[in-house]
């Protein structure tokens, strides 16, 4: 039996939105629309936003049906528990596991039916948009969500979802929005990332555009702390899709993600004169294949021992291939600094250098891919910057 969760029809399904109004919130709910009923002055947003929940959670067609919800509570009486209504809930099947934002909740159902909020259920982007919505940042556009949703699915059905530690999908919607990575790890890694002098005007649907005297994020991911004891794995991904020539004296290299400290060294860079050409770093091991360096493309870093690194190179006209590998044995360590997103993060004052001034559409940090998970990367990334409409090459 099909139901909608639109609320002109939440007489007959109410209880479609019960996991709007959390446990800790039903007596609260209760006297919010008592007072309405009864002329007070406590309107519904005042008291979701008294609850923690935010606005951008509730569309305005939303407030009728929380209306209904609250109402249908009150005439059924107080006496129900919350798992009985739970239990009886329709929209229950619409609730992710783990999915707890109340008024989201309602999105969700919507996004189940093909309604407003997009048409996904994902838990990575379920915490993503959690996230964003408890820092009160702007909501990503439905097609945002889809595309980033879609993507999701695609790095399931690869099998390679766990190997994701930081992805940064650079979407085009709002520079605070941007900011916040799709996949961190909690604790090894900042949401958002930390912003030294990004502004709003670097942000296009190609991607986030940097240069090369004082722009880069902290990631707040230590390598260290992820691979504390082993190093056979590690691996970073970035798009480029643009490019000026550096502008500063001398040799130049510009590094899009990486971290080094005296003893080791964590990079990816698309431009280097000291070779020049693509350059990627992994604990003391180099990759150098002597590219052109305005070439724009996928590129991605990959250790899967601690005798195999491989970087390989993609986009819509060049296919995915392999442009170096390094075989040498390589005991580690890893970098104990967190790792910068537009530059490198040096131990050496002033702590940052080598920034790029390149334009960049997607960035990862991740365990080691193989040379056929690097590619079904590859087309995730490229099928999710087309839905974003640019970033691809």
């Amino acid at each position: 039996m099909s139901f909608s969760c639109d609320p002109n029809e939440l007489i007959s399904n109410a209880r479609c939105i019960l996991q709007c109004i959390p446990p800790g919130l039903q007596i609260a709910a209760q006297t919010a629309l008592l007072d309405l009923i009864n002329g007070g002055p406590t309107p519904v947003n005042l008291l979701m936003a008294n609850g923690k929940e935010y606005i951008w959670r509730v569309p305005p067609r939303m407030q009728t049906a929380l209306h209904i919800y609250l109402l249908l509570v009150i005439l059924e009486g107080t006496g129900r528990t919350v798992n009985e209504l739970l239990q009886s809930a329709s929209c229950m099947r619409c609730i992710p596991a783990g999915a707890h934002p109340p008024v989201q909740t309602y999105e969700i159902c919507e996004w189940n039916e093909g309604g407003e909020g997009g048409l996904c259920d994902h838990p990575i982007v379920l915490d993503w948009l959690e996230r964003l919505a408890n820092d009160f940042q702007p909501r990503p556009s439905d097609a945002t969500i889809q595309a980033v949703c879609d993507f999701c699915d695609a790095l399931d059905i690869y099998g390679i979802t766990d190997k994701m530690l930081v992805v940064n999908p650079i979407i085009p919607d709002s520079f605070l929005a941007m900011r916040y990575p799709l996949i961190y790890q909690v604790g090894n890694g900042a949401s958002p990332f930390i912003n030294h002098n990004f502004l709003a005007a670097d942000l296009n649907g190609d991607g986030i555009v940097g240069e090369d005297t004082t722009k880069h994020f902290d990631t707040g991911f230590i390598p260290d702390t992820q691979w504390p004891l082993d190093t056979s794995s590690a691996g970073l991904t970035c798009y480029t899709t643009d490019y000026t020539p550096p502008v500063g004296p001398g040799v130049r290299v510009e590094v899009e993600i990486g971290c080094q400290d005296a003893a080791s060294d964590f990079h990816i860079s698309t431009w280097d004169t000291f070779t020049p050409d693509f350059i990627g770093r992994c604990w003391t091991t180099t990759i150098a294949p002597g590219l052109a360096m305005q070439t724009l493309a996928f590129y991605s870093l990959n250790r899967i021992s601690n005798i195999s690194l491989s970087a390989y190179q993609a986009n819509s006209a060049i296919p995915f291939n392999t442009i170096g590998t390094n075989n040498a044995l390589d005991p580690g360590p890893s970098p104990t600094i967190s790792a910068n997103f537009m530059a490198i993060h040096e131990v050496l004052a002033p702590g940052t250098s080598s920034r790029t001034n390149k334009r960049v559409s997607f960035m990862a940090i991740h365990e080691g891919l193989t040379a056929s998970e690097a590619e079904d990367f590859f087309w995730a990334v490229q099928f999710l910057r087309m839905d974003l409409g640019g970033g691809w090459i």
